[in-house]
């Protein structure tokens, strides 16, 4: 269209001497575009819909490959217990590599008023086969129809999604800071077979997320979300799918100073006949800018009561603390120390200590070593020793990086 406009300028020109004439019409036509222009982006701003490009609708497409060596001191079972068990036991998990698994993340925009997200799984089990299964599906409604504005930030939430219990049960395996589950996380909410494999929690169910007023420089955000019962470690298949369960958090953030910051969370998530898990969690972060370095300290403590029809009532707790530090633009040193008392025996207690060091070249590729040691009062695994060597593959779309990493 531009070069016919300038052709037919050209044509009527081409019989007048007078340039000026055809300047004139050139800076008409200048302002007419401009004009097509500003109304254009008027529009846009406007009509959300029209703002978003063809290609906007398009889902970007991230597909990540977790793989783990693991040598122990003893035979280990698939959920951590150790066995006198021959090598060729099935169940073994100990002293050889693992492909732990595979996930395609699709996200994208629905249209202007809905975002979805789909992570398909790939997991090998602990017989070496393995399965696929959605770790997560779901839609957010950003905004109603209807309303010109979300008050207070109020987002829906409905599918299939990692509750907001703590911090670490929102991490898929291949975005932790180490190598294995908290003990807490895996014998609480959730595992697929023990700290080594995928562990967490996923309510199938809506929430409502909000943002609470407070004061500048900080955020209280508040999250209510209704499922369905026996989903989670605690319950597992003892309760009625029938009976209503919920999930709620709040969490607090703060900025405490350039490149300092602190979120504290309160969680938990209950159900109708008692079962419950409270969760308190805390991560304070120092990033100078333009550094590479940064320090993260956090933890998580649960609570829980279980009542299961006819066994015993019993009120565990549990949880875990972790201190990281970047020394270089590639290099993170971490620890972490685990205590869980058991879930039908409180009085069975077993400690974790961790240490680990990653390498971190890109978001596209992290190599990780670790080192674990077990003290507690199941025989099978007081003074278990285990040593890992962690490889993270990332290739398609430019992946959101863990809060732990500092770039």
């Amino acid at each position: 269209m531009p070069v016919i406009l300038a052709m037919a300028i050209i044509l009527q020109a081409s019989g007048q001497d007078d340039l000026e004439k055809l300047k004139k019409k050139v800076d008409e036509l200048e302002t007419q575009v401009e004009k097509l222009m500003e109304d254009r982006l008027d529009q846009e701003e406007t009509s959300p819909g029209l703002a978003e490009s063809a290609n906007a609708f398009n889902p970007s497409i991230t597909a990540f490959i977790n793989g783990a060596l693991r040598v122990d001191n003893r035979d280990v079972e698939a959920a951590g217990h150790g066995h006198g068990g021959g090598s060729g036991d099935p169940d073994l998990v100990d002293d050889r590599f693992w492909l732990r698994g595979a996930e395609l993340d699709f996200r994208g925009s629905v249209d202007a008023y809905v975002d979805a997200v789909l992570l398909l799984g790939i997991h090998q089990e602990t017989n070496g086969e393995f399965g696929i299964h959605p770790e997560e599906a779901y839609g957010i409604l950003k905004q109603i129809p209807i309303l010109e504005s979300a008050p207070l930030g109020m987002k829906i939430k409905i599918g299939r999604y990692r509750a907001p219990l703590g911090t670490m049960n929102l991490l898929h395996q291949h975005d932790w800071p180490w190598t294995t589950s908290p003990l807490a996380v895996s014998t609480y909410l959730g595992s697929e077979g023990g700290t080594f494999f995928e562990s967490g929690f996923a309510v199938e169910g809506a929430g409502l997320m909000m943002q609470l007023p407070s004061f500048e420089g900080t955020a209280l955000d508040l999250e209510l979300h209704a499922a369905r019962a026996g989903k989670i470690a605690v319950t597992e298949e003892a309760a009625d799918p029938g009976n209503p369960a919920g999930v709620g958090k709040l969490n607090f953030f703060t900025g405490l100073g350039e490149g300092n910051d602190l979120s504290i969370g309160l969680s938990g998530y209950f159900e109708e006949l008692g079962n419950r898990v409270i969760v308190a969690d805390f991560l304070y972060r120092w990033r100078p800018t333009g550094e590479f370095q940064s320090l993260v300290l956090g933890g998580e403590w649960h609570f829980v009561n279980r009542h299961i029809a006819g066994e015993e009532e019993t009120s565990p707790n549990g949880g875990f603390f972790y201190l990281q530090y970047q020394l270089n633009w590639n290099v993170y040193l971490g620890a972490r120390w685990d205590h869980v008392q058991g879930l039908e025996d409180a009085d069975e207690e077993t400690d974790v200590y961790s240490a680990y060091v990653s390498y971190y070249t890109t978001e596209f590729f992290r190599v990780r070593a670790g080192y674990e040691h077990r003290r507690s009062d199941h025989e099978e695994d007081d003074d278990l020793q285990s040593f890992f060597l962690e490889f993270n593959f990332v290739f398609g779309s430019h992946p959101a990086e863990p809060w732990w990493v500092n770039r």
